[in-house]
Parts: C-alpha cells; structure tokens; sequence
C-alpha cells in the first residue's frame, strides 16, 4: 500500500484505507477565565440537534449569556424555533476564524478574540 500522498509515475496515490479517528469533535462551555465546566464528546458529526440538547441539559434552569459556535446563525434559528422564551435573552456568535467565511449578518459575528 503507498504512502498517503505518494508519488508513483509522477501521479499522486491516494491511501486506499480512510483514516477515521474515533470522535468528531468537542463541545466545551467554559468561563470568562477558561475554566472547564462541561465538555461533550461528538461520536458522529455534529448536528444542531446535538447542541440544542446539550445546551438545554446543562443549562435547564437558565439559558447562557452567549454561545460562540461556528454556524451561529443556523443554530440561533434552530434553538429559537424550539424554545423560543429559553433562547429570547441568549446571543449567538460566531468566532472570528470561523466568521470570515460566513455571509449571515454582522449580529452574528465575535471580534473580540
């Protein structure tokens, strides 16, 4: 089997065996100081679902200040959709490296990392 990446007649070879790692991702809710209270482990891809109900299990009595993800604006919708009195207070942003490519409105949009 080549090498991924490998040259072979001056043609690249793709590795024929995927590499899959064993989580897709991290969902993490932290303090101003960086401080760790939760973290979830994604074991498939993420889903709006997926956030949606990890926000409302850790924060049942009282929905966050802000919430920084990369698609702010899809989850925003979603979150609103479903409880729209929890999520009327909560402001979603979007980071600044994820933010440069996304064309929802500047409301979305953190600078202040």
């Amino acid at each position: 089997m080549a090498k991924k990446g490998a040259k072979k007649g001056g043609k690249k070879v793709r590795c024929q065996k995927a590499e899959r790692s064993d989580t897709d991702g991290v969902m993490i809710v932290t303090c101003k100081h960086l401080f760790i209270y939760y973290y979830h482990v994604l074991l498939r891809h993420e889903s709006l679902r997926d956030v949606f109900t990890f926000l409302v299990t850790r924060f049942e009595h009282r929905p966050p200040k802000f919430i920084i993800y990369d698609k702010a604006c899809e989850l925003a919708r979603y979150c609103r959709a479903r409880w729209p009195e929890f999520f009327a207070r909560t402001m979603f942003l979007t980071d600044i490296f994820h933010g440069v490519t996304h064309k929802c409105s500047d409301e979305f949009k953190y600078h202040a990392l």
